[in-house]
């Protein structure tokens, strides 16, 4: 009686490795990494395309011409340095919005996700257009000057071709945006389920800490070898004095 009591209350050791095994695996947020992960590389991917397309605008020979002087490795390291602080920002901005919005504010990250690569594509398609129709980047005071024009002058904008144009560019940017925002979305809430997750949450995890790596070891490169920053590097920085 005593040994079937003992057999029955203590599990063999078949029976609890898969139980441990289990365990082991459930321990591991899998879904939020992977989210975590999609989050920061679906973001990323629009803001190095318009950074990248601003700063193409600036140089006359486009970019790669304007860092690709000198030694090999002093051109990658100028080319990296153009948007090694993109790769640390949008981390920080993933990270803040996951703590506020979905710790604090319980709003979903699929929510989050959609709603922060919407702004961001936003901006950055207003930052880009700004600068292609007046030449600065987009701020408080081109937007109330854009405004008051086009409600005193509406006929401006369907009166010449240039309006018209801007029109379709405008429309085509928020097609753009969200199309783009859409494909998050969907990516989020279909792609990540038990199975994809822990394998989706490796590759983004890695893709963050060597964007991470690289950055961090530009800057030892730069600081190692300080040069006279052009106003090309800056990209949406302002200059520092």
């Amino acid at each position: 009686m005593t040994r079937l009591s003992e057999s029955t209350s203590n599990p063999t050791d078949s029976e609890a490795a898969p139980r441990a095994r289990g365990l082991g695996r459930n321990d591991v947020p899998w879904s939020i990494l992977a989210k975590l992960g999609l989050w920061y590389v679906l973001l990323l991917l629009p803001t190095l395309y318009f950074k990248y397309s601003y700063l193409n605008s600036l140089a006359e020979e486009g970019v790669l011409a304007a860092v690709g002087t000198g030694s090999v490795m002093s051109s990658i390291a100028r080319y990296v340095t153009l948007f090694d602080t993109d790769f640390v920002e949008v981390l920080l901005i993933v990270v803040a919005l996951y703590a506020i919005g979905h710790v604090l504010l319980r709003i979903g990250v699929d929510v989050l996700v959609a709603l922060s690569v919407l702004v961001s594509m936003i901006v950055s398609a207003g930052n880009w257009l700004s600068f292609q129709v007046i030449g600065s980047l987009l701020n408080a005071d081109n937007l109330e000057i854009a405004f008051s024009w086009i409600k005193d002058h509406p006929e401006t904008l369907t009166a010449d071709r240039s309006g018209r144009l801007l029109l379709l560019s405008v429309a085509g940017l928020m097609l753009l945006a969200l199309l783009w925002t859409t494909c998050c979305f969907l990516a989020l809430r279909g792609g990540v389920n038990k199975r994809s997750a822990p394998y989706i949450a490796r590759v983004t995890s890695g893709t963050v800490l060597l964007l991470l790596c690289v950055a961090a070891t530009n800057a030892s490169y730069i600081a190692i070898h300080p040069r006279h920053e052009s106003g090309t590097s800056r990209g949406y920085c302002p200059d520092r004095k």
